[in-house]
Parts: structure tokens; sequence; C-alpha cells
């Protein structure tokens, strides 16, 4: 495990340096947002009407979390909660369309940069890539 001390940082120091990577150009209405609240948007842009037990399970974050980031994009005009249409004690969020456009301005940033990131490896090393992340995530979902 040691041994590995090393590589893991600069590949968590890589990591870094691709996420920051043209800040410039991520959509302004994402542009300094938590990874948090992006998360949170997209998966309620993928799960209209979820409840916030079912975002937070869904995102991998605490309910606590998860209902801080929902006021903050409330309060941003980008999320609303509804009550349940047949159960009065349930609240459902849905995006609202800045919410919306929001939701899908990040997805098409990040395939974007992923293609340019992909651009500059050929199709053996972007398979490969992609196959070792797809190793290194069973590991862990299996631990």
């Amino acid at each position: 495990m040691s041994d590995s001390l090393p590589l893991a940082k600069e590949f968590l120091r890589l990591v870094d340096t691709m996420h920051a990577c043209d800040p410039v150009a991520m959509p302004a209405d994402i542009r300094g947002m938590s990874v948090g609240s992006i998360r949170v948007l997209q998966f309620l842009d993928a799960h209209a009407g979820s409840r916030m037990q079912d975002v937070a399970f869904g995102v991998g974050l605490s309910k606590p979390s998860v209902s801080l980031i929902i006021r903050n994009l409330e309060g941003n005009g980008m999320c609303t909660r509804r009550v349940h249409d047949t159960d009065a004690r349930a609240v459902c969020l849905y995006l609202t369309k800045k919410g919306t456009a929001a939701a899908r301005a990040m997805v098409n940033f990040r395939e974007k940069k992923a293609v340019t990131l992909f651009s500059v490896i050929g199709r053996k090393k972007q398979n490969e890539l992609v196959s070792l992340i797809r190793d290194i995530l069973e590991v862990w979902r299996n631990k």
C-alpha cells in the first residue's frame, strides 16, 4: 500500500488538474457551484419528482447535505418543491426551466471536455483507460 502512495498522490493531482481545465468555458449558471450541487441538479434532471431521501441516495450524499443544496438551488431559482399528488406527507423535487437549462449545459460541457481530453490519446489508450477505471470502480463497489 505504501509503495502505491506516491503514484496515488500523482493520480489525484492529475485528476484535480483535469477538473480545473478551462474553467472559463464552464456554463455561467454552473460556475462556482459545488460538485454536490451539480450532481443534485443532474440527478433531478434525470429523476424529476424525486423525494429528498431518493436524491441523497442517488448522489451519495447525506440527507442534511442534500437539504442544504436544495435550499440553495431553490434560492437561485433552479429547483422547486411540490407536495406529492397522492401522498400529502411527501414532498417531491423538480427543476425549474433555469435548473434544467443549467443541468443540461453542464452535461454538454462535461461531454465536450471529455472529448477534448480523449482527443490527445488514440482509441486503444482510450479503451484501456475506460477499462482500468471500470476495474477500479468494480473493486470499490464490492468492498
